[in-house]
């Protein structure tokens, strides 16, 4: 839907403004509840002051200018090199990825689900069909190929608003971690969208509430990522409002259940948190 001039789309319930990350944007009280209404959701999320010189309890994680390989540590430097020199990175068309991708992110699911101790839920074909072919249309593929045998190992996915680009979901083979395939698909990009394309910045997207992550602090430590402050915002519907203040004082202990509605709820606690204390 279009309210503002701006579209928003409702993400697993939660209204979010289809804007740059970088683009403010503001409803008054009167527009929250317009759109609260209008849009049927229990959730509105947004935010504005965007980069801000002062610290806040949110930020997206960005990189807005790009050294090559002398801004990174001598460590990093290596993998990076071996990287290129074992990978090569290019883009790739949807058509290719479709009739490609498949086995690489079976595999890149698999071994996220053993390393975490979940249930092994074996993804399918036509699910992994389903989820690119939606944003082919608005997104950038890039794909790792091993360069000795020319195997497809790794691609990516990313998406480009008001020359800002979001790095989206990357899946790796993990039969082939040992040639730094994520190293030289990081560093490429980096380069082609930064040096090469003159982009604002690449980033990561915004701090990690649902899950524990460490791409963004891998991004931040060796490739020189950087955490862009801004002020979240979020509108409730009377029903929301209403289950958030009941849970809110106790709000640690849904933060420990390990269960998805309870996991569900602390993300919107979390988010409520960070409002509260960066109003204070």
């Amino acid at each position: 839907m279009v309210y503002k001039e701006i579209e928003w789309k409702n993400y697993k319930g939660v209204l979010l403004p289809l804007t740059a990350q970088h683009q403010s944007v503001n409803l008054s009280k009167k527009e929250q509840n317009e759109l609260l209404k209008k849009s049927g959701v229990h959730l509105i999320k947004w935010v504005n002051e965007w980069d801000n010189p002062l610290p806040t309890n949110y930020w997206y994680v960005i990189k807005d200018s790009f050294g090559g390989l002398a801004e990174l540590k001598s460590n990093m430097r290596n993998q990076v090199r071996k990287g290129l020199k074992l990978c090569e990175v290019r883009k790739i068309d949807a058509d290719f990825l479709l009739k490609n991708g498949y086995l690489i992110y079976k595999n890149a699911h698999i071994h996220y689900q053993q390393k975490s101790n979940s249930p092994i839920k074996m993804p399918t074909e036509e699910s992994f069909k389903n989820i690119y072919k939606k944003i082919a249309t608005v997104s950038e593929f890039w794909g790792v190929f091993e360069k000795e045998s020319n195997q497809f190992i790794a691609f990516a996915e990313n998406v480009i608003r008001d020359r800002g680009v979001v790095y989206g979901s990357m899946k790796f083979d993990p039969a082939y971690l040992k040639l730094y395939p994520s190293y030289s698909l990081i560093h490429t990009m980096n380069q082609y969208y930064l040096e090469d394309c003159k982009m604002r910045y690449v980033s990561d997207g915004p701090r990690a509430l649902s899950h524990e992550t460490q791409i963004q602090d891998m991004l931040i430590r060796k490739f020189n990522f950087r955490k862009a402050y801004c002020k979240l915002n979020l509108a409730f519907s009377p029903f929301l409002e209403f289950t958030v203040s009941i849970f809110y004082p106790f709000r640690n202990i849904v933060y420990s259940i390990n269960q998805k509605h309870f996991k569900e709820l602390s993300v919107v606690l979390k988010m409520a948190e960070i409002v509260k204390n960066d109003g204070k």
